[in-house]
């Protein structure tokens, strides 16, 4: 799973809990790839969500206590960044 986003978590800060989404470009793409694998029964919400639970993702909203730190201008926490089309 690291390797889809080269070993860096992907870090979104939504406004509320409604604008995080239940599947991605990337779910999608790792959904379709475990299907060629030979999974049966995974689709791209169920992938989403493992992406979240093992950190892969991180969309905790902006109040959210979990939520990572904005350190300046331009950057995030960790030095994660979210690869262009998988915002």
């Amino acid at each position: 799973l690291w390797g889809f986003v080269q070993r860096r978590p992907l870090v979104r800060r939504p406004a509320t809990r409604r604008a995080v989404p239940a599947r991605s470009v990337l779910s999608d793409r790792i959904a379709r790839d475990l299907q060629r694998r030979g999974f049966r029964f995974i689709g791209t919400t169920i992938v989403y969500a493992f992406l979240q639970a093992v950190g892969v993702v991180n969309d905790h909203t902006r109040e959210c206590f979990r939520a990572p730190r904005v350190r300046g201008r331009g950057s995030s926490a960790g030095g994660a960044r979210v690869p262009r089309g998988l915002a």
